[in-house]
């Protein structure tokens, strides 16, 4: 039987083999090129259009155009009411929540308003679900432990304080609520090896004081219980917890004169406290206070859009705080600092920066006053705002900086004016 060839081979297969590689090869080029295009390649960015970036897109803009329209505008009233405030405490919560999901400082904002609020099952979501993604974020640690506090779940508040003075070493406040946590759960031990042993030596304070004397009042040692309340008593003459602890040390050494002194000291303390209380009560605006920590809430989220790229939403925020509360010099200050970096607006940068001095004049202030001035010509406002921002403390380089830039700049126009008076001819070559 005779075999049949193909025409493809030997020779034959030869001639056609160039012919069907490069066909071949442009055909996966082709295909190569058309995948790329389609952003397949996820090991490659996707090729820019000009003039629309890759990150940009129609959706982003109106997500923005979405987040910055649910926030309240110039025209949007002031609320008056406590209800009012709540509910607008309410929705920034749930603002941040919403548009800013994975980020810790979003969910520490929104839990300390739910805390505010008396939201205590809320505050505790936001905090743990900060923690789900920041698992030693210390602020989240904290709120936890104040709000098992609130809940007298004092065991359950003690690791969370722990976690916070080992991470704060210098947060005094957090150290002290960790002792009293300790003193609560009975591990009297423990309190006083904090508060006698870690507590920094060159800071006073009356709650330190009142629980060593309320450890040592336990450990039956009346002696150091004594001394402990006696020096609470020398910041505070009118302590009631540390003349309540004097007068039962005093009745268990018998010192019945003595203990008749305190209880003397103790009952016009008591009814001075009644009376303030009731003063109080008759004052207390339970909306200005909320305003406050609304405008606290504003300002935190302002940073946090600032920190976002978030420009619009970060002054809206801030502009709310400011119009909640006008003395709220944080907010005055992120508006001071915002709009020295845009040439255009130096003139309102000024203004706030002013505000923020009156309303907390400190080196800080006084120095961002001083820069704010410099931006905007004022050279010798803003050396009179740098000299107090060093007398008030401040001690950056930054401000030493400016100082010589504007104590040199005067001596030399000083200098330049006094040859322009000269005659002509009286400068001579020496």
């Amino acid at each position: 039987m005779r075999s049949v060839q193909s025409p493809l081979s030997h020779r034959k297969l030869f001639t056609w083999r160039p012919i069907l590689g490069a066909a071949l090869f442009v055909a996966v080029i082709a295909g190569l090129f058309e995948l790329y295009r389609a952003g397949r390649f996820f090991f490659l960015p996707l090729a820019e259009k000009p003039g629309l970036p890759a990150s940009v897109s129609v959706t982003d803009d109106s997500q923005a155009l979405k987040r910055l329209t649910e926030l309240p505008d110039a025209a949007a009233g002031i609320p008056q009411s406590a209800v009012e405030i709540r509910e607008e405490m309410d929705r920034l919560a749930d603002w941040l929540r919403r548009w800013y999901p994975n980020a810790p400082d979003a969910g520490i904002i929104a839990g300390r308003l739910e805390y505010h609020l008396g939201n205590m099952d809320a505050a505790e979501e936001a905090f743990r679900g900060v923690l789900r993604l920041d698992s030693e974020n210390v602020h989240a640690h904290h709120g936890l432990a104040l709000i098992d506090v609130a809940r007298s779940r004092f065991e359950q508040a003690v690791p969370h304080f722990q976690r916070v003075v080992a991470r704060s070493p210098g947060a005094i406040g957090p150290m002290l609520e960790l002792a009293d946590a300790l003193i609560r759960t009975g591990r009297i031990d423990e309190g006083v090896d904090l508060l006698e042993r870690d507590f920094p030596s060159e800071i006073e304070s009356v709650w330190r004081f009142q629980m060593l004397g309320q450890c040592y009042l336990h450990r039956g040692d009346l002696q150091r219980a004594q001394i402990m309340y006696e020096l609470a008593l020398l910041l505070e003459p009118e302590d009631a917890v540390a003349l309540t602890g004097l007068v039962t040390v005093s009745s268990r050494l018998h010192h019945r004169d003595q203990a008749a002194a305190f209880t003397e000291r103790l009952r016009r303390v008591r009814e001075r406290e009644r009376e303030a209380g009731r003063e109080i009560r008759k004052i207390h605006d339970d909306a200005a206070a909320l305003a406050q920590k609304l405008a606290e809430g504003y300002a935190a989220a302002g940073r946090l859009c600032a920190v976002q790229g978030d420009d619009q939403p970060a002054e809206r925020l801030w502009r709310r705080a400011v119009g909640l509360r006008p003395d709220s010099w944080e907010a005055h200050r992120d508006l001071a600092e915002w709009y020295l970096e845009r040439p255009d607006r130096v003139s309102e940068a000024v203004a706030h920066a002013e505000a923020a001095v009156a309303a907390s004049p400190n080196g800080a202030t006084h120095f961002l006053l001083a820069r704010a001035y410099r931006a905007a010509g004022r050279s010798q406002e803003s050396l009179d705002a740098v000299r107090r921002a060093l007398a008030g403390g401040e001690r950056r380089a930054e401000a030493l900086d400016l100082y010589r830039q504007l104590t040199e700049g005067r001596e030399q126009n000083a200098a330049d004016h006094h040859f322009s008076e000269l005659p002509s001819g009286s400068l001579q070559r020496p």
